[in-house]
């Protein structure tokens, strides 16, 4: 995702805005950071961003409570918002739903998904999908090696299918190599979510968390030379 846009986030904890903002500007992406609702339905008005995030947890007020806010405000009710929920729990998506949220992710679920729904919302080009075998297994004692296939992969992470389930925040060590690009790309990489696929398969979020500097500039270069060619 290439195109300057300026998205307005407002998260409670400190150091998950600070994450959040590192990640999407890594990714060229400008974040007006808030840390609280008020202060991020004032800057909303005074500063009107191309989109708006909101998390459940924030200082004052309920995030959907501001998302309402925004969008009953005739300065602010054209403003894409995707809400953050701490819980993948139907009632909990129903509150956003109500509240006027045009799209809703679970914090669970990791960045990468939060870049997929502000992507679509502003119709940005996104990173291609690629399908590559991909090597794993968990970081313990006489862990054996598993083979699972990337079905979406960006600087960040990857979507995996996998043949089990494995359990959220799980440590994993992964290995691929990218399609006439090698070396092999060897990296740590944590679960961030899990849902199950087709029969007997499992899609699990992998957030990669030690990815030395050359693979990610070498997988960078792989997925921008996908999305010109597309």
């Amino acid at each position: 995702m290439n195109s300057q846009v300026t998205v307005l986030i407002a998260h409670g904890s400190e150091s998950s805005l600070a994450l959040a903002k590192a990640f999407l500007e890594s990714r060229g992406i400008l974040v007006q950071p808030a840390a609280d609702g008020p202060t991020a339905f004032v800057r909303a008005i005074a500063e009107p961003p191309a989109l708006v995030v909101l998390h459940d947890s924030l200082k004052g007020i309920e995030g959907t409570a501001i998302c309402q806010r925004l969008k009953a405000d005739m300065r602010t009710r054209h403003l894409p918002i995707v809400g953050v929920s701490l819980s993948d729990a139907q009632e909990a998506w129903e509150g956003w739903r109500a509240a006027g949220a045009d799209a809703i992710v679970a914090e669970s679920h990791g960045l990468e998904v939060l870049l997929q729904a502000i992507g679509q919302l502003l119709q940005i080009p996104v990173r291609r999908y690629v399908r590559i075998p991909v090597v794993f297994k968990v970081q313990r004692p006489g862990a054996k090696e598993s083979l699972g296939r990337a079905a979406e992969l960006s600087e960040g992470g990857m979507r995996l299918e996998v043949g089990r389930q494995y359990e959220r925040n799980s440590e994993l060590e992964v290995r691929f190599m990218l399609p006439g690009r090698p070396p092999a790309i060897e990296t740590q990489a944590r679960v961030c979510w899990v849902k199950p696929g087709s029969a007997e398969t499992y899609w699990i979020g992998l957030e990669f968390s030690a990815l030395p500097p050359e693979h990610r500039e070498q997988l960078k270069r792989y997925i921008e030379s996908r999305l010109s060619a597309s």
